[in-house]
């Protein structure tokens, strides 16, 4: 992330809401002074999730996405992975199907290298017979924060990876981007993340006993079912009056005169 970027889009979201930085920082409970920082040292992810969520905007927008992707190959990409042209595997997942995308395992920083509590992780797209592929280099909980991100192009399944020498900043926007579109594969750190968001913002309210999740079993109908409020449901609906009630406006005539009043409403809204 560039740092510069971040802290003018923080100013200018404040900007438009008219409030101030310090406001803000309060409001969200950072630190004072928290954003103007984040000129030397980049923030968290949490941080910049709760700048959007405040907002009501997205990552991109706190992060700059417009002002920092200034590179046309990399507007494409992300475009193209917003809306789903183009698809991300995991380079392993591919490989193990088929696929020949070269690994770059041994790579390290100048003067570094990878930890035991580190981990190598790439995603690749298909296009004309080649890959595109993004390597990210982060701990094993950190990979929405990866400490280095790397793109290659392999041009064919017999060719070396060339390095398209972005930087990690430029990389980041189109990393988070293709990490929420991976579907079923989508790590489950990302899962986490949105779990807390949702939780976080009240939605879906999974302590609720009227609602049936997908993962539901057989159990929870029937506790549903043995619920005080569906058997009230279930007794007023058996009642003679409203069975009653639910065949007038079932009858031809009724639907019949329903149509009329709706005809002449719409001739009077006219």
């Amino acid at each position: 992330m560039d740092n510069n970027i971040i802290v003018d889009s923080i100013k200018k979201l404040c900007k438009d809401k008219n409030i101030t930085v310090s406001q803000l920082e309060k409001e969200i409970g950072l630190s004072q002074g928290l954003v103007s920082k984040w000129m030397n040292t980049t923030p968290s992810l949490d941080k910049i999730v709760d700048i959007a969520d405040y907002f009501h905007v997205s990552i991109d927008e706190v992060v700059g996405y417009k002002q920092n992707l200034k590179d046309e190959f990399l507007k494409q990409l992300y475009t193209k992975t917003e809306n789903d042209s183009i698809t991300w595997e995991n380079c392993e997942t591919m490989n193990q199907n088929g696929s020949m995308v070269k690994q770059y395992s041994d790579f390290t920083l100048p003067g570094s290298y990878i930890g035991d509590d580190e981990k190598e992780t790439s995603y690749a797209t298909c296009f004309n017979k080649g890959y595109i592929i993004i390597y990210a280099y982060h701990r094993y909980d950190q990979i929405l924060n990866p400490y280095n991100l790397i793109l290659f192009i392999q041009p064919n399944d017999n060719a070396y990876l060339v390095d398209q020498h972005y930087t990690k900043e430029e990389l980041y926007s189109l990393w988070i981007k293709m990490l929420n579109h991976l579907g079923n594969d989508t790590p489950d750190e990302v899962k986490a993340e949105d779990l807390k968001n949702s939780f976080v913002n009240g939605s879906p309210k999974s302590n609720s006993k009227n609602i049936i999740s997908k993962k539901s079993g057989l159990s929870d109908i029937k506790e549903l079912m043995s619920s005080p409020e569906v058997i009230r449901l279930m007794e007023v609906y058996n009642q003679p009056v409203f069975r009653e009630i639910q065949e007038t406006f079932n009858s031809p005539e009724v639907r019949a005169a329903m149509q009329v009043a709706n005809k002449l409403q719409s001739y009077f809204d006219k």
